[in-house]
């Protein structure tokens, strides 16, 4: 049999025991020749260019080189992976596939795993790579092989594992805005041949990198720690059993959000807050006019970015004669929660800053501040061979059950509850249930899946192989929302004294008397499968320039489950996504294994796209909720070139474009009587996808007698992104629309040959100091784009020693 898989004396189990040590870094150190990246992303141990799947990977120095500490640095690197730029949440999509919605009632679109346990919740995604090995990013659907939700593609993160040597690892960073990183890990056996353990401790710190103009306030801010704790023990030669457990806390402020003017005539633009004598208008002119100076005005209580998290995982790796049996059970807790926003992004009003609403649930005796969540998952795969190692087969079958708690609804317009619309000198008073505190709520929401999957490949010869796969999912899910109203009284007139006084109100708030308890109940089935032909270039191909060569063709379903949403104060439910996608890639290595280049070309069917939309249903209050969008076409390109012209000089380059459009998207919208009407969205762009990106690395070893010193340069092209939430934000579509931009990093590091281990990086990140927006969302009721601005120019040291 070829070469192009393991051989069976190199059986699965090798899979789980020695991917985190195969797996190569994709930019090789010292480069000469470009060398073999091992990977796992059909679950078994394959070189990355004999593997007929989209699929960059990372070891734990290219992550370093390439200074990736969270999910979101990886969409600087990977082709086809974007991030809404800025944002403490995850906005992770694949090829325009993913979950454009950071809501606890929204599944992900791209699975991200921690040792093959699932991260359910888009809103806390982005995982800090704390005592990481490897990193591999999946493109494309992925679900016949990995968990649930994979539409878009996998993040499979990899954990160090301790083994027979004591080790250990001691990092600092310093930089600017007052940058303080902190990890220490030691690792070594505890029984002899027996029993290994591991613990980390990681600590984040670093001041914002924007300041609120009237209160001083950073936003932007960094002040996370974790401890990772692992156990491997290996009671025989055939039974493996890793535990991992972690356990973090993150205690920030918000992002740091800026005001971009659109429609100065807009409803909410024109209502007044107590004590507060500056219009909306020239609150927003200020903050566009401050942010070039790093500031930003936002509201006067501090918004906050705070969560607990809490995982555990066990991985049983059993090898029973030529079977391997694999067990992931997978635990995840997550409390203290509080996810603060600006979404009108000046003092004035309150939107999205849910510390607001929580005070007056808190004060009425109910649970706004109270969220918590638990996701148990559970998922066993079997591994064999048959017909003389011409068949390799995957089998599988998981399932998790997951609850959430006191997820707090609704929308307080401002700190007290309470606007007022000017009467010459004097101010009319809102009713509070009409345009102060609307549609307040507490959520549970379970849920629970089921899937059965499998893969089978099948070796025609050294050129040709056949992949067939197959998953059958089952979702249900149970949302319970509890509402109120205010009872304060509204419509009254009062001086401006008296409506300042009313600046520290409590909202009284009761049951809702028409709708005091929602309640629904959905499930969906789905059958997803794939298909995969690869072709091996023959000899008399690699006789020449080139030296290794695979083509393949891929069908593949991907299903995301549907949910519950709320617009208006009314509960509804969603749809699944489906995507079924086609793909041509090729992988080729040329010229003495110094040039690779691997590729893809895919278009992709994308029905029920669930998008995040605002609406709105009376004068002063819109809901933003998540709709289908109906059906959509996506297609696209990558590339991703590792050129060593010469010895130790490497040159990479990536890029992605990607044409999506709505082949049908039907929303709602309030005409100007007040009725809900239907509109064609079909001709607006995709939210938060760019079309063309763009990534490059130019590093060289120069190997002294000191040391080896790696100066590198990479830059980063992202194209111009839509932010418009609501149909008439396509009005403004220039506002709405947010500019392209390059950022150019620079990194210096030195290995020492006289202390092994030691290694010593300045870097200076932006070094141009381009100032851009990396995302955004425009409102038409507030008629503004309430957007975030990248990260100016950053710079530091960083000191590594391992032993």
């Amino acid at each position: 049999m070829s070469m192009r898989r393991a051989s069976r004396s190199q059986s699965i189990f090798r899979v789980f025991v020695l991917a985190p040590v195969l797996c190569s870094v994709s930019l090789p150190s010292q480069a000469q020749i470009l060398e073999e990246v091992i990977v796992i992303a059909r679950k078994r141990v394959e070189n990355m260019q004999d593997t007929p799947v989209a699929v960059t990977a990372f070891g734990s120095d290219a992550m370093r080189a390439a200074q990736i500490n969270n999910l979101a640095d990886l969409a600087e690197t990977v082709p086809g992976l974007s991030n809404t730029d800025g944002a403490k949440v995850s906005g992770l999509t694949i090829r325009g596939v993913g979950a454009r919605v950071a809501q606890v009632k929204v599944d992900p679109g791209v699975g991200v795993y921690v040792d093959g346990v699932f991260m359910p919740r888009s809103d806390t995604q982005l995982v800090d790579v704390v005592d990481m090995e490897s990193m591999q990013v999946l493109r494309g659907p992925q679900g016949t092989l990995f968990g649930k939700n994979t539409a878009g593609g996998a993040i499979l993160m990899t954990s160090k594992k301790p083994t027979e040597e004591f080790e250990g690892q001691v990092e600092l960073g310093l930089g600017n805005f007052g940058r303080q990183d902190f990890s220490a890990r030691a690792a070594g056996p505890l029984i002899e041949d027996t029993l290994f353990a591991a613990l980390t401790y990681d600590q984040r710190k670093s001041d914002g990198y924007m300041n609120d103009a009237i209160t001083g306030v950073d936003y932007g801010d960094i002040d996370r720690q974790a401890v990772v704790g692992q156990l491997r023990w290996v009671p025989t030669d055939s039974l493996i059993i890793d535990f991992i457990a972690l356990w973090g806390e993150t205690e920030e402020r918000a992002a740091p959000r800026t005001c971009l003017q659109a429609d100065p005539t807009a409803r909410l633009q024109g209502l007044l807050a107590p004590q507060d004598e500056t219009p909306f208008a020239e609150y927003c002119e200020r903050s566009e006019a401050l942010a070039k100076d790093e500031k930003v005005l936002m509201d006067d209580a501090p918004m906050l970015f705070e969560v607990t998290n809490k995982m555990a995982g066990m991985t049983v790796d059993w090898e029973i004669g030529e079977l391997t049996l694999k067990s992931v059970t997978g635990y995840l807790a997550q409390d203290d929660i509080e996810f603060d926003s600006d979404g009108d992004s000046v003092p004035l009003l309150s939107i999205a800053n849910f510390s607001a609403t929580a005070r007056h649930m808190n004060a009425n005796g109910l649970k706004g501040s109270d969220q918590s969540r638990r996701f148990i998952s559970q998922e066993f795969n079997l591994f064999g061979s048959a017909f003389d190692e011409k068949l390799d087969y995957t089998l599988g079958v998981y399932g998790s059950d997951e609850d959430i708690e006191d997820v707090l609804g609704g929308n307080t317009l401002s700190v007290s509850g309470y606007l007022g619309a000017p009467q010459g000198d004097d101010v009319l008073v809102l009713p509070p249930s009409l345009a102060g505190l609307s549609n307040a709520s507490l959520a549970d929401l379970t849920g629970q899946s089921a899937a059965a999957f499998g893969q089978l490949i099948y070796y025609f010869s050294d050129m040709w192989q056949f992949t067939l796969g197959a998953r059958y999912t089952w979702e249900e899910k149970e949302y319970t929302q509890n509402n109120y109203l205010s009872t304060a009284p509204g419509f009254f007139p009062a001086t401006r004294d008296e409506f300042n006084d009313l600046a520290d109100f409590i909202q009284p708030l009761i049951p809702y008397p028409e709708k005091e308890t929602q309640q629904l109940k959905d499930d969906w089935t789905e059958f997803s499968p794939s298909a995969t032909v690869t072709m091996f270039a023959p000899d008399s191909w690699t006789d020449g320039f080139m030296n290794s060569g695979m083509f393949y063709l891929t069908y593949s379903e991907g299903f995301k489950a549907g949910g519950f949403s709320e617009f208006g104060g009314e509960l509804f439910s969603f749809d699944p996504e489906i995507v079924k996608n086609t793909e041509f890639g090729f992988k080729m290595d040329m010229f003495e294994q110094r040039l690779r280049l691997n590729g893809a070309v895919y278009s992709m069917d994308y029905d029920d796209m669930q998008l995040g939309v605002t609406r709105a249903f009376d004068t002063f209050n819109a809901s933003f909720g998540i709709t289908n969008a109906g059906d959509a076409v996506v297609d696209g390109v990558e590339l991703e070139v590792i050129f060593v012209p010469v010895d130790g000089l490497l040159l990479s380059f990536t890029s992605s474009y990607v044409d999506a459009e709505y082949k049908e998207f039907i929303d709602e919208f309030t005409n100007d009587d007040g009725e809900q009407e239907l509109t064609d969205r079909s001709d607006e762009p995709f939210q938060h996808l760019p079309e063309q990106t763009y990534s490059w690395v130019l590093q060289y070893d120069w190997d002294t007698d000191f040391g080896l010193i790696t100066p590198r340069i990479s830059g980063f092209y992202k194209d111009e992104v839509y932010t418009g939430q609501s149909p008439k934000a396509f009005e403004f579509v220039d506002v709405a629309t947010l500019d392209s931009f390059t950022t150019w990093n620079a990194r210096l590091a030195f290995q020492s040959n006289q202390l092994e281990g030691l290694e010593v990086a300045f870097y200076v990140n932006n070094f141009t100091d381009e100032f851009y927006y990396g995302t955004g969302n425009l409102n038409d009721l507030l008629g503004v784009n309430s957007v975030i601005a990248g990260k100016s120019k950053t710079y530091g040291v960083d000191f590594y020693y391992n032993w």
